[in-house]
């Protein structure tokens, strides 16, 4: 079994999911009465939670980048203000996305998003 989630997420709450291996099938059962209580447990291939995390992480730690790289062209340099943008600004608007409650601004950006993801 593996942990699709981020143990600093974790550590204040957040309830991963975790992937049970498909095989052994007798064991199935018994892990998923262990794990029920840490977060949501599925059935499938566990080796998949590698590439699911790196895709997620990888993603993410570009648009970091991009936001320091953009606001450094804007002149703001200052490590407060790029925090705030980044940990505040950038992760809430990402957890309202995961949650399904972007406001209607946000839905025009993601809308734009996947336009420019099509071309």
């Amino acid at each position: 079994m593996k942990f699709i989630g981020h143990a600093g997420e974790m550590a204040q709450g957040a309830e991963p999911v975790i992937i049970i291996n498909e095989q052994p099938a007798e064991l199935i059962a018994e892990a998923q009465k262990l794990f029920a209580c840490i977060g949501k447990v599925l059935v499938g291939k566990a080796d998949i939670v590698r590439r699911v995390n790196t895709i997620a992480a990888e993603a993410v730690l570009y648009a970091a980048v991009q936001i320091e790289e953009k606001l450094a062209v804007l002149g703001l340099n200052n490590d407060e203000a790029v925090k705030s943008a980044l940990e505040q600004v950038a992760a809430g608007t990402l957890k309202a996305y995961a949650n399904g409650d972007l406001g209607p601004f946000a839905r025009e950006l993601v809308q734009a998003v996947r336009c420019n993801l099509k071309r």
